[in-house]
């Protein structure tokens, strides 16, 4: 066959990258043997309940001192008799059988609540044993005794806040090229995450490491968070147990100390509190034997994001797609650098443009035009917030504008294979880059077909041993 290098144009629709954006969203992927061992423990299932919606728990309370089954026409009943009404209760429903929180009594076989209404649910067994046990509790936790020897230069809330904020932006500012290396678990937790790739010692974003840098924080947190869950085995470590003590911080006093030797044996030979204070979630005193909790750790179970302090904005977004940012933050100036043409910088104060080649720069390395409408929303001065809406209608309409021109066809270096010996070694050699995902188009009449380019090597390898 021969073969020739060419730009490939087909139809595009974007799949966005998943991120996991609240404790409901993660635990409703676990089996349910992985949630039945979680809700053995009272902090997960305090923290599960408050990650579901008012009506959820609303009928979690409703369940929780029955013993016998409910039927569903009964359940029914509780909703407001209105098509409002009707969609969040199915929410609700929904949310709470996915998390296993309600489930079928052994004998029922029915499958779906939706498709029998004869079918009866009661609160799961141990949920409700140790949500009640939480609800007796007095709010205390094994930990709130604090260390014996009081800690004589104890960090302040402010201490705390900004230790928290220097890990973390220092871990951005890698990302961004802009800041020192964290530590090596760290980037390899970030390489764990697809969001970058190191070569030669340089570092270059992923698609998904584009988009992380636009989430808001709390997105940003539970990104490497679960990651940090996930490679639990990895570690050697319990994957549960680790979720179940990440639940536990969430309840802790930001400001007081615990001791170490709380967090159980096996975790702390992991060294899994020094991996959370790389991540800002905790202020390490090995030398104490006690650590402080940050806002971080415990606004990490919440099921909604970290809010921003106030008057904290700094740009200023003009109708003419001037935009002008009160900031001498090298963070903040890269991630304007994204979608913004620079013309001046100056103290505290940077000067550009929104354009259509930055911005289309920008939506092909996977940012979309929603995070940088939410990015520059979520940063507007402060002398904005009376403004409705805070940003120019014009400017905002022409982000999306210009995403879906954008996404009218996307562009592929491919290779032409073309005068096959016969129609099995065609057919043949299709099949097999199929199978390796690659092939952007084929024409049978013709017998010919385009591969992406980076697979040539396999494809040439395949026709040289095949045919």
């Amino acid at each position: 066959s021969t073969q020739s290098t060419w730009a490939f144009s087909s139809c595009h629709a974007a799949n966005g990258i998943s991120f996991v954006m609240n404790v409901f969203e993660y635990l409703k992927r676990l089996p349910r043997d992985s949630l039945e061992q979680l809700y053995s423990n009272i902090w997960v299932c305090q923290a599960v309940f408050r990650a579901l919606s008012p009506l959820a728990q609303q009928y979690v309370m409703r369940f929780l001192n029955l013993r016998s089954p409910v039927v569903w026409s009964t359940i029914s009943s509780w909703k407001c008799q209105s098509q409002k009404g009707d969609a969040v209760h199915q929410k609700a429903v929904e949310m709470l059988t996915t998390l296993h929180v309600l489930i079928n009594p052994p004998q029922t076989d029915a499958s779906s609540f939706r498709s029998d209404r004869g079918q009866s649910f009661l609160l799961n067994p141990t949920f409700q044993r140790n949500f009640l046990v939480s609800l007796c509790n007095d709010g205390t936790s094994q930990w709130d005794e604090s260390p014996s020897i009081p800690d004589p230069d104890p960090p302040s809330l402010e201490d705390l806040d900004q230790h928290a904020r220097q890990r973390w932006e220092l871990i951005v500012h890698y990302m961004c090229g802009a800041g020192q290396a964290p530590s090596p678990a760290v980037v390899h937790l970030l390489q764990a995450t697809h969001l970058l790739n190191l070569e030669d010692g340089q570092v270059r974003l992923t698609t998904e490491g584009y988009q992380f840098l636009f989430r808001d924080m709390y997105s940003q947190v539970w990104t490497c968070i679960l990651a940090l869950v996930d490679s639990a085995e990895a570690l050697q470590m319990s994957r549960d147990a680790v979720l179940s003590f990440l639940f536990q911080l969430s309840f802790l006093t930001v400001g007081n100390d615990y001791p170490i030797d709380g967090v159980s044996k096996a975790l702390r030979d992991r060294d899994i509190l020094h991996h959370l204070e790389e991540l800002g979630l905790i202020l390490l005193r090995e030398s104490a034997d006690r650590y402080y909790p940050t806002r971080l750790a415990v606004h990490m179970a919440a099921s909604h994001s970290i809010s921003r302090p106030r008057n904290t904005g700094f740009i200023v977004v003009e109708t003419n797609f001037k935009v002008y940012a009160y900031t001498d933050s090298s963070l903040q100036i890269a991630l304007l650098r994204q979608f913004l043409d620079i013309w001046m910088i100056l103290p505290n104060l940077v000067v550009g443009r929104i354009t259509r080649r930055k911005v289309q720069d920008a939506i092909k390395k996977g940012i979309s035009a929603h995070q940088m409408v939410s990015y520059l929303q979520q940063n507007a001065h402060p002398n904005l917030e009376l403004r409705t809406p805070l940003l120019p209608e014009a400017v905002c309409d022409q982000f999306f504008l210009w995403e879906a021109e954008h996404r009218r066809a996307r562009y592929e270096e491919g290779i032409l294979y073309d005068d096959f010996a016969s129609p099995e070694a065609y057919f043949s050699t299709l099949q097999y880059a199929k199978d390796l995902n690659v092939v952007l188009w084929s024409g049978d009449e013709s017998r010919s077909m385009v591969l992406l380019r980076e697979a040539h090597d396999a494809i040439r390898a395949f026709i040289k041993k095949h045919h």
